[in-house]
C-alpha cells in the first residue's frame, strides 16, 4: 500500500510539472501548427501587422523548409504565389484555413478563411464576424478604413487597419460578405500593405 501511495505521487507531481511546462504558444506559433489562433498574435513585438516568427519578407525556399510536407501549393499567376497549410487551425470552435501569399519568392501576406458549416445557424458568420470585430477594435482601435458594397444580393464590409512601424508598411484586412442574408466569405489577411507598396512602385 506504501509503494502504491509512492508512485501515485510521482504521478501527480509528474503530471503538475507537464501543465506548469505548458505555455501558451506566442508569436503565431500556435496558429501555424494548427492550434488556436489569438489576434494578438498578427502584430509583432515592433507593432507591424506580421508574425513575429513568420514575418513579412519570409524566402519561399524557408517556408517550404519549415513546413515540408504539410504545405500545399494553390497555385499562382507570374511572380504571385499561394501556398495553404494542411492543418486547419481554429478560433471559437471553427476551421481557420492559413494561407500564404508569396511575391518574387518572398512572403507578403497571411490569409485566415473562416470556415462556416453548410449545417450551421444562418446567423453563425455574422455572429463570428461581429466577434472578431470586436476584438481586433480591442487589440488594435478603431479601423483606419470601413468599406462597404450592398446591392439585392450581395452585402460585404472590410475593416483596415494600418501599420507603418517596422521596416515595411502593413496591414490587417477583416472582411464579410453575405448572400441573400447567409454569410459566404469569412477571412482576415495581413502582412505587407500592397496598397502602398504598388502605388510608391508606379510614381
Amino acid at each position: 500500500m506504501k509503494r502504491l501511495s509512492v508512485v501515485f505521487l510521482a504521478f501527480l507531481l509528474l503530471l503538475l510539472a507537464v501543465g506548469c511546462g505548458q505555455q501558451p504558444q506566442e508569436g503565431g506559433e500556435a496558429l501555424l501548427a494548427g492550434g488556436e489562433l489569438r489576434l494578438e498574435d498578427l502584430q509583432d513585438e515592433d507593432g507591424a501587422f506580421q508574425l513575429e516568427s513568420l514575418p513579412v519578407g519570409t524566402s519561399k525556399a524557408d517556408v517550404q523548409q519549415r513546413f515540408g510536407d504539410s504545405l500545399n501549393f494553390g497555385g499562382g499567376v507570374d511572380t504571385n504565389e499561394i501556398w495553404g497549410l494542411l492543418e486547419k487551425a481554429s478560433y471559437e470552435g471553427y476551421d481557420v484555413q492559413v494561407t500564404f501569399e508569396l511575391n518574387n519568392e518572398a512572403l507578403e501576406l497571411v490569409h485566415l478563411y473562416f470556415r462556416i458549416p453548410e449545417d450551421a445557424d444562418p446567423e453563425a458568420g455574422a455572429e463570428l464576424y461581429d466577434t472578431l470585430s470586436q476584438e481586433m477594435e480591442e487589440l488594435y482601435g478603431a479601423p483606419d478604413d470601413v468599406l462597404g458594397n450592398e446591392n439585392q444580393q450581395i452585402t460585404s464590409t472590410v475593416s483596415r487597419w494600418y501599420s507603418t512601424e517596422g521596416e515595411r508598411p502593413t496591414l490587417a484586412n477583416l472582411g464579410h460578405a453575405q448572400m441573400n442574408g447567409k454569410t459566404s466569405s469569412l477571412y482576415l489577411m495581413f502582412g505587407l500593405n500592397q496598397l502602398i507598396t504598388d502605388s510608391s512602385a508606379t510614381e
